[in-house]
C-alpha cells in the first residue's frame, strides 16, 4: 500500500460526459515547447491562455476522422506511473514546401499539440515534457483511391492526462464562447 497521500474524489459524470462523442475535428495546432512563453491556468488546472513566440504556432488541416489522441497509463519497473500521450496526425501534401514541412516535423523534439475534439473541447498533449515523432509513414499507394498522405504518431510520457484548453469568451463582435472562442484564440496565434 502506498504511503503517499492521495486526493481521491468521487466521479459522478454529467449527462454531457456520459454522452460525449469521440473523435477529433479536421485540424489541430502544433508548437515546440521551447516556443511557449507563458501559460495561464484556472484554479482547476484548465489552461485559459497561452503565449508563443511570434509565428511559432502551426495549424494542420486535414479531413474529418483522420487525427486522434490517446493516453495510456504506464508503470515503470520501479513503480512510477506516467501517462503516454499519443497524437496521430494525418498530413495531406502536394507541394515541395509541404514535403519540407513534413521533414522538419520528423526531426522535431518537445512538440506540444492542441487537439480539438468532436466533444467541443481542446486537449493539450505534451504540455509539460513534449512529444516526439515515434512513427511516420507515407507513400503513393497503387490505385487512384489509395492513401497518399503522411501519417505521423507523436508521443511522450507525461505525469498527467492531457489538460483542457478553454480560452475566455469573446464579447464581440462577433461574440464567441466555448470551443469557438478557443479556436479563434489559437487561430490568432498561428504563423505562416
Amino acid at each position: 500500500m502506498s504511503a503517499c497521500a492521495l486526493n481521491l474524489s468521487s466521479l459522478l459524470p454529467s449527462c454531457e460526459a456520459l454522452n460525449k462523442p469521440g473523435g477529433t475535428r479536421d485540424f489541430l495546432y502544433t508548437v515546440r515547447k521551447a516556443d511557449i512563453t507563458s501559460v495561464s491556468r484556472a484554479t482547476d488546472g484548465t489552461v485559459t491562455g497561452v503565449t508563443v513566440t511570434t509565428g511559432a504556432l502551426k495549424k494542420h488541416r486535414g479531413r474529418k476522422f483522420q487525427n486522434k489522441g490517446d493516453y495510456e497509463l504506464q508503470t515503470s519497473a520501479t513503480g512510477v506511473r506516467t501517462f503516454l500521450h499519443k497524437v496521430t496526425d494525418r498530413l495531406y501534401h502536394d507541394t515541395q514546401v509541404e514535403r519540407t514541412s513534413i521533414e522538419a516535423l520528423a526531426n522535431v523534439e518537445d512538440l506540444v499539440v492542441f487537439l480539438p475534439t468532436n466533444a467541443s473541447q481542446i486537449e493539450i498533449y505534451g504540455l509539460d515534457l513534449g512529444l516526439s515523432p515515434a512513427t511516420g509513414k507515407g507513400g503513393t499507394g497503387v490505385a487512384l483511391g489509395d492513401d497518399n498522405t503522411f501519417l505521423f504518431e507523436f508521443q511522450g510520457s507525461e505525469s498527467k492526462l492531457p489538460v483542457l484548453f478553454q480560452a475566455p469568451n469573446v464579447v464581440g463582435p462577433p461574440a464567441l464562447s466555448g470551443i469557438d472562442a478557443s479556436v479563434a484564440f489559437l487561430d490568432d496565434l498561428v504563423g505562416a
